[in-house]
């Protein structure tokens, strides 16, 4: 006997399929598989003939004008690739397997669009900026903020290590909260002991503050006042230690 909506040999009809694919948006496909009662391995079979249809198009788009490219761990440890997403709207547009630099410079190559993006938006690993502007000679790359910001807390965390007493697992976990945390969110208590802890530590203070003005950097809202904080921020450190 045959269904309406049910294809030769199936069990379920094709607009369950679908549904069933479109759930699995922003989850995990294990969770939607519990959800429906279905098998994990049926509903990865559904996502992978169905989800590449649902792609949008690149002709039916315009070209982003600002791109985040970023690498992503296939098999942490032994497989990578790497990313481009629209910066605004946070579509990926394509995934690339690889990270080596001729493999970074092949991904740009085969970006969809025919017009390359005004901006990248990457992180900071070396010879990332180099091998973009092979490819894309007038495009602007841009440090992401995460990666400026955790060579901040990479500095901090490497001085309080080296320079502050050993103490407890707990005690540790402590002062790195102190130091890492944005100083509008600390307790009164919390800043008072952070201030004591600065004062008896010169190198650390430089330090602690050098991370809170590339924030107020970060914070401002326009062009010209963000040129305004960012050369101050370069006057006011560029000789520090």
């Amino acid at each position: 006997m045959e269904w309406n909506g049910i294809p030769p040999r199936g069990l379920v009809t094709s607009a369950f399929q679908e549904m069933a694919v479109d759930m699995c948006r922003g989850r995990d496909l294990l969770s939607v598989a519990k959800q429906l009662s279905v098998a994990y391995s049926t509903l990865e079979r559904w996502y992978y003939q169905l989800a590449p249809q649902r792609l949008a198009q690149p002709k039916e788009h315009e070209a982003p004008e600002v791109v985040c490219l970023d690498e992503f761990a296939l098999q942490k440890g032994h497989k990578y690739g790497v990313n481009l997403m629209d910066a605004q709207t946070g579509h990926i547009w394509q995934v690339t397997e690889g990270r080596s630099r001729e493999q970074v410079r092949n991904a740009l190559q085969q970006w969809p669009f025919r017009k390359a993006p005004h901006v990248v938006v990457t992180d900071l690993a070396p010879g990332m900026a180099e091998t973009v502007r092979q490819v894309w000679k007038h495009t602007l790359v841009v440090a992401d903020k995460f990666h400026v910001i955790q060579l901040f807390s990479k500095a901090l965390e490497a001085t309080r290590k080296r320079t502050h007493a050993r103490g407890t697992h707990r005690r540790g976990r402590h002062e790195q909260r102190l130091l890492h945390t944005i100083p509008d969110k600390l307790k009164p208590e919390e800043l008072q002991e952070l201030k004591n802890w600065l004062a008896e530590d010169p190198h650390l203070k430089r330090l602690y503050f050098a991370l809170q003005d590339i924030r107020t950097v970060y914070a401002v809202q326009t062009q010209e006042a963000g040129e305004e904080a960012l050369q101050k921020w370069i006057d006011d450190h560029l000789y520090s230690p």
